[in-house]
């Protein structure tokens, strides 16, 4: 099990203009069972720790234990930076498809 956990900086300005107020993170161990933090955004800003690759860190210990929400994997990505690019792919590797317009 990890000690710690992060979010990009991005992804916090993102949940935060959405108005999202706590982050929960839930690790399922395989054999062992579920479990499940939660920590408010302002203290993950007040008390986290960036690091120079803009991710905030914070250790699970810092975080409050809850009962694992029950929900499925997340079944969709997205980019939260509008600066974002998608990088230009390879003709012919069967990615076209993941492009987005």
């Amino acid at each position: 099990m990890p000690k710690e956990v992060s979010l990009p900086a991005d992804a916090v300005a993102f949940l935060k203009r959405a108005g999202v107020q706590d982050w929960i993170v839930r690790l399922d161990g395989g054999d062992q069972p579920s479990e499940a933090w939660r920590v408010g955004l302002d203290f993950l800003l007040r008390f986290g720790h960036r690091r120079p690759d803009g991710e905030v860190y914070i250790r699970l210990a810092d975080m409050e234990p809850i009962e694992p929400p029950q929900w499925p994997y997340a079944r969709r990505e997205m980019d939260i930076p509008p600066q974002a690019m998608q990088l230009p792919l390879p003709l012919g590797s069967g990615s076209e498809a993941a492009r987005v317009a």
